[in-house]
Formats: C-alpha cells, sequence, structure tokens
C-alpha cells in the first residue's frame, strides 16, 4: 500500500471515531438502564418476599 492509501484509511477512520464514540455511549447507556432496571425489580422482589415473611411471623406470634 502506498501512503496516500494508509492517509485516506486513517483519515476514514478518523471519520468514524465520532461514530463509534457515540455507538459505545448509547450501548454503555443502554446497559446501565437495562442493568438498573434488573436491580431494582431483584431487590424489590426481594423486599416484597422478606415483608412477607416477616408478616408470616408477626401473624403466627399473634
Amino acid at each position: 500500500m502506498n501512503k496516500n492509501k494508509i492517509k485516506a484509511l486513517l483519515w476514514a477512520l478518523l471519520g468514524l471515531a465520532p461514530l463509534l464514540g457515540l455507538a459505545y455511549w448509547v450501548f454503555g447507556i443502554v446497559a446501565f438502564v437495562i442493568v438498573s432496571a434488573f436491580l431494582i425489580v431483584f431487590f424489590g422482589f426481594l423486599a416484597i418476599v422478606y415483608c412477607f415473611m416477616k408478616a408470616e411471623e408477626a401473624w403466627k406470634r399473634g
């Protein structure tokens, strides 16, 4: 490959860099939202189960 083709390739990569960065940010945000939603649902479910267990104990004690 001659120098002009290498320069053209570098300029093309430089042009793609912002798009790749944007894709990276979008993927990061989507992954963060999915993980956050999963954690909220998971710990919410645990809290509900815990509360029902405590309520059952209190009910049995009278």
